[in-house]
């Protein structure tokens, strides 16, 4: 199975940070997210891995390329500057209607868990990746498994909700199957022609009932998406706290 980084965008939510990189390579646990999913993704024996690139392009490839080598393929996003991320992910499904997993590029997993992604049992299924349930100082994307996993609400929120409390949070990570790839490609495409201010994931949303899928849940330890700078702030302690404890 082949993979699809998404790391063109300008992670304006990240600002209050005071760092001056791309979100892609803020440091988490002595390297870039960025770099870490690559390095993760290639030790699981994934051949095939793609970086969407765009804004600050040359610092971004010098990363991975200073620490990973030529292993890797670039795409350029031209318009990173007006897509969400919904055309980064078109580039790279333009021409390949082959399974994928698509990866944010500002969320960590633990090493333990990323064999999680390559589970025997969902060769031939669509999988959401998450990390516990979805708990008050959570946004983003959030979904409800049914009893034996299948997804039966998937949706984008801006901030906790009582009525959302059964829901799982989003990790930022999809394996698309063999099954849906071909629907789901062209779903995205045309969603893509009509606007490129959306995220990826929105013609999933739209189209849940014809895209069967299932939750498999890494864990509030197992991994971690960073939609705010709190939520980065939160994580790299933890991971000091956990290297001091060891």
């Amino acid at each position: 199975m082949r993979a699809i980084l998404l790391a063109a965008g300008m992670g304006k939510r990240m600002a209050g940070l005071g760092q001056d990189v791309p979100k892609c390579l803020l440091p988490v646990g002595g390297e870039p997210f960025l770099v870490r999913l690559v390095r993760q993704l290639l030790g699981r024996g994934v051949l095939d891995v793609t970086v969407v690139v765009g804004y600050r392009e040359d610092p971004v490839r010098a990363a991975v390329e200073g620490a990973i080598g030529g292993r890797v393929r670039f795409l350029r996003n031209e318009r990173y500057s007006e897509d969400v991320n919904i055309h980064s992910l078109a580039l790279a499904l333009e021409r390949d209607d082959s399974p994928f997993l698509v990866v944010e590029s500002d969320i960590w997993i633990d090493d333990a868990r990323i064999g999680d992604l390559f589970d025997p049992r969902d060769e031939e299924r669509s999988v959401w990746y998450t990390r516990g349930p979805f708990v008050p100082g959570q946004r983003g994307g959030v979904l409800l498994p049914d009893p034996e996993g299948r997804v039966l609400d998937l949706r984008i929120v801006q901030e906790w909700d009582e009525s959302l409390a059964r829901h799982r949070k989003l990790v930022g990570v999809t394996r698309v199957g063999p099954r849906e790839v071909a629907d789901y490609r062209r779903l995205l495409l045309e969603a893509r022609d009509r606007s490129t201010r959306q995220y990826w994931l929105v013609p999933w949303i739209e189209n849940l009932g014809r895209l069967e899928c299932f939750d498999r849940d890494l864990g509030a330890s197992g991994a971690c998406s960073t939609n705010t700078p709190e939520e980065y702030r939160d994580l790299v302690r933890r991971l000091d706290d956990g290297a001091h404890r060891g």
